[in-house]
């Protein structure tokens, strides 16, 4: 989502008492970010419908939203919380949208899964084949910047297929 500037505050509080109304969606995390977009939901609805009801129905009559764009999750790994519970790592959260060449989709989720699995999941907590602009959502917390830079750069640059990333670094939790 994307807010017009002087307005973050007052719009923060609109979406978080809408999203409070809402029977049939849950919003997993919340996140105010640096980067295309001010604020990051991860919503769960009963259905496609209850989503764009909430997305052109709530959202874009919220004053002060200017832009939204919805990316699907067609297929998540998330990190197993009792393995890493020893590695929890509390610092910066980031989102790493990518976009892969076309026939590279299953390759890529197969290698970052598989990243994600031999590294015991340290830093990333979901990996999410989306639809929308983006083939992927990867959801990283880290130490420092310098460890989410050394990933992306490093790890997802390096993998065959990969045409480009977006990162966007978490500036303030709206809600866990």
């Amino acid at each position: 989502i994307k807010i017009h500037t002087g307005k973050i505050d007052r719009t923060i509080q609109l979406l978080k008492d809408s999203i409070h109304e809402q029977e049939h969606l849950k919003v997993y995390l919340a996140d105010s970010t640096t980067g295309k977009y001010d604020i990051i939901l991860h919503l769960c609805a009963d259905s496609l419908e209850v989503l764009y009801q909430f997305v052109t129905g709530v959202v874009h009559m919220i004053e002060g939203i200017e832009e939204t764009s919805t990316q699907i999750v067609l297929k998540e790994y998330s990190v197993n919380v009792e393995k890493t519970a020893t590695a929890q790592i509390k610092g910066i959260r980031a989102y790493v949208f990518m976009k892969v060449k076309v026939g590279e989709v299953i390759n890529i989720l197969e290698q970052t899964h598989s990243y994600m699995e031999r590294n015991s999941g340290l830093g990333i907590k979901s990996i999410s084949c989306v639809t929308g602009t983006f083939d992927f959502i990867i959801h990283l917390d880290e130490q420092d910047v310098s460890s989410i830079f050394s990933f992306v750069a490093e790890k997802l640059h390096k993998i065959p297929g990969v045409k480009n990333t977006e990162t966007h670094i978490v500036a303030k939790p709206i809600s866990e």
